[in-house]
């Protein structure tokens, strides 16, 4: 058996050793924190994935300042012989920003934000959530596509392509971007845009978190945004939600690319269909008049089709930071999740989502003793400016999708994980 298996074998204590070396001397005046797993209370509060239904163990924590840190950071994983991993805001279902015995990067101290109101561009740190962003634009009357969960962070989001209630306007997050610097696994620190290192930078935004490098910081394009926008919701039964995906489907196709949809149902497992809901949320992206005349057509041409919806016509506009404050931000549990990205809905895939919520269907999931337990569908539009940049734009893949989709399980008992993950959902 080698050093570092034995090392393994024996627990935490060798390694703690190693973690705490005196290698930090070229750090800088203020050194990064390297949280080993030794410090349980600071390691497991690191971890903070949303789904509690996986635990990894890493390495250790690494919490870099700065780009010459995250270089720094590489360094130190290659002088322990550890691969790395990197987390942003830690959103992922999977929790796939930490693995076991891993150097995890990890960029929550990134919380840079310079704002130029001249060019209507923000440099932000890959550690800013959306919610900062946005208090920091918003007031000058700005904004760009983000996220629509107020703590998922920049660096994951730009990564993945990222849309919200703004981007059938003006497109996916990582559309917006004008420039990045990024720290490949050389150590360089790399500031790239279309001129500079433009492959790194055409793959780095929407191409999927890959390992091309570790993106420091972003700058992005900014666009005049209403003080407050329009927002308003549909309540739908579930018994027509069918009919209703189906022509909330179709009415995507032709309406204004200032408007926003999204589909929310959930039902808790231990109740069944009695419990359930189905809402359709409506944003539109300008003049708040306008959205509620927008609105009422949208509305009316609904009701003709699916007569058993219900609105309040009341609704008072808002601003950009109380939408994202209100936002989903989903409480840790024990979940799984599935999603989908797709170009259309049909019957047939009305029907299968349909079934998931039905009594026969309920029992199978999970165990219903456990009455925190829920299944959560979501349907985010992705139409209007998120389709129109060229396939050849950025690394991007999805530009003909019309929705994404996921389906969730939630519940707390530990005994459920084999129902749930293997559900076929």
């Amino acid at each position: 058996m080698n050093q570092e298996n034995q090392n393994n074998k024996n627990g935490n204590d060798n390694q703690v050793s190693q973690v705490n070396d005196n290698d930090h001397s070229d750090f800088g005046v203020k050194p990064p924190v390297i949280i080993p797993q030794s410090n349980r209370t600071e390691f497991t509060k690191h971890f903070q994935s949303y789904n509690s239904r996986l635990f990894h163990v890493p390495y250790c924590y690494f919490l870099p300042n700065d780009a010459k840190q995250v270089a720094q950071a590489l360094k130190y994983a290659r002088h322990h012989g550890r691969r790395v991993t990197i987390k942003s805001g830690g959103h992922s279902c999977e929790a796939l920003s930490s693995a076991d015995n891993t150097v995890v990067i990890d960029m929550s101290k990134m919380k840079s934000a310079q704002l130029d109101l001249l060019t209507r561009q923000i440099t932000v740190g890959s550690g800013v959530n959306w919610i900062e962003f946005y208090n920091k634009t918003a007031p000058h009357g700005l904004a760009t596509a983000g996220g629509s969960c107020p703590t998922v962070n920049v660096g994951g989001l730009i990564g993945g392509g990222g849309a919200n209630y703004l981007s059938p306007r003006y497109g996916y997050a990582c559309d917006n971007v004008v420039s990045m610097t990024i720290v490949t696994a050389d150590g360089r620190i790399r500031h790239c845009s279309a001129h500079h290192h433009s492959d790194l930078f055409w793959a780095m935004r929407g191409g999927g978190h890959g390992g091309l490098g570790v993106m420091v910081d972003a700058t992005l394009q900014l666009h005049p945004i209403e003080p407050k926008l329009y927002i308003n919701s549909i309540t739908i039964r579930f018994d027509v939600l069918q009919q209703a995906l189906l022509f909330i489907d179709e009415y995507s196709r032709i309406m204004d690319q200032m408007i926003y949809l999204n589909v929310h149902a959930g039902m808790k497992l231990a109740i069944g269909p009695s419990s359930g809901y189905v809402r359709c949320n409506f944003l539109y992206n300008g003049d708040p008049t306008v959205g509620d005349t927008e609105f009422r057509k949208f509305f009316g041409k609904f009701q003709s089709a699916v007569p058993s919806i219900t609105t309040n016509f009341n609704a008072t506009p808002i601003s950009i930071l109380q939408i994202l404050a209100s936002g989903p931000d989903t409480p840790i549990a024990r979940s799984y999740t599935r999603g989908r990205i797709m170009d259309n809905w049909t019957g047939l895939m009305a029907d299968l989502l349909v079934s998931m919520f039905e009594n026969s269907t309920v029992p199978t999931m999970t165990n219903n003793t456990d009455i925190t337990a829920n299944i959560f569908f979501e349907m985010y539009f992705h139409g209007g400016e998120m389709q129109a940049k060229p396939r050849n734009y950025n690394a991007f893949v999805h530009r003909s999708a019309q929705w994404s989709t996921s389906i969730s399980l939630n519940y707390q008992l530990p005994a459920n994980d084999e129902k749930a993950t293997t559900h076929q959902i």
